[in-house]
């Protein structure tokens, strides 16, 4: 009986695992909607700034009838304007509304968690489409993601998770960069020549049939061009190169470290710093832009190996 315990454990942190990650994926399709029926709650908050939330799902559900009714919604954006507190009817002119949502990708895409996930890149990302003028820009990029199988109803993190852990957070902002790109979004730290782009494209395959820690990709190829997540050691993180054209795709290093899914305990993480799972490069079919090291190869999740 004592023998069916651990067992029973792991079972039972599997499920508690499962749940947080429905729950999460649940708390995205719902922010998703509020932002395509345009129903985000907006409040004032500290210092100026203005809190974004979802509402409840019986509010979505009545603006959805709403709308099949054809009835007009009533707004719900309150009488507080952070950007004009005097309550003045002047405006930003539209330059300097894209200059700061530009300001704002660059930091979203480079501290996510901070600023609330994927929806919160969906916001940013359609407010500067439409600013350049296309109405669809968001739609269109989903969908050019969901022919490449990078794309899914959780979004390109359900996309991501099936190949590569759960907990490597990075590697969706550096999917979301490579659209940024290729608008003239994005700022490089650092520029690639074509020299060194090229020697490092031509290098992914030798590279990746051996495991490399985050000093060993530093050692071989330098600074990135863009670093998603933190410096800290501790936690995982994706490195980017990228030349000056944006037409070449970015090579990007996924690098995780945290706990095994079947332990209970969550710090410390296993590592000194984290590991090199995956490179990914390419415009074709997602699972396709992958090469995996065996450290990579191993935490797969389970179920997709040969995708």
């Amino acid at each position: 009986m004592d023998d069916d315990l651990p067992t029973r454990d792991q079972q039972l942190h599997q499920i508690s695992t499962e749940r947080d990650t429905l729950e999460r994926e649940l708390g995205d399709l719902r922010a998703r909607l509020c932002i395509k029926l345009g129903i985000l709650d907006r409040r004032p908050g500290p210092q100026g700034i203005t809190v974004l939330s979802t509402i409840s799902d019986r509010e979505i559900i009545a603006e959805i009838e709403r709308l099949e009714l054809g009835h007009a919604a009533p707004s719900r954006r309150s009488n507080f304007d952070s950007s004009n507190p005097s309550g003045s009817s002047s405006l930003r002119p539209s330059q300097d509304v894209h200059a700061y949502l530009l300001q704002r990708v660059n930091a979203m895409l480079r501290r996510l968690g901070m600023f609330g996930g994927e929806p919160a890149l969906w916001a940013v990302f359609d407010h500067l489409y439409f600013l350049e003028g296309d109405n669809n820009g968001l739609d269109d990029l989903h969908e050019s993601w969901r022919d490449r199988n990078a794309f899914t109803p959780t979004g390109a993190r359900g996309a991501l998770h099936r190949l590569l852990p759960d907990d490597l957070h990075s590697a969706l902002p550096s999917m979301y960069a490579e659209a940024a790109r290729r608008r003239g979004w994005l700022t490089l730290d650092r520029t690639l020549t074509n020299t060194e782009y090229s020697a490092l494209r031509a290098t992914i395959d030798s590279f990746t049939q051996h495991d490399h820690t985050w000093s060993d990709v530093l050692e071989s190829f330098g600074e990135p061009s863009v670093l998603f997540g933190g410096t800290n050691p501790l936690y995982e993180t994706t490195l980017a190169y990228a030349s000056a054209d944006p037409s070449d795709p970015t090579v990007n290093f996924h690098l995780w470290n945290g706990v095994e899914q079947t332990s209970e305990v969550t710090w410390p993480p296993l590592l000194e710093e984290p590991i090199l799972l995956a490179i990914r490069c390419g415009t074709g079919l997602l699972p396709n832009t992958f090469a995996f090291t065996p450290e990579g190869q191993r935490r797969r999740p389970r179920g997709h190996e040969t995708t």
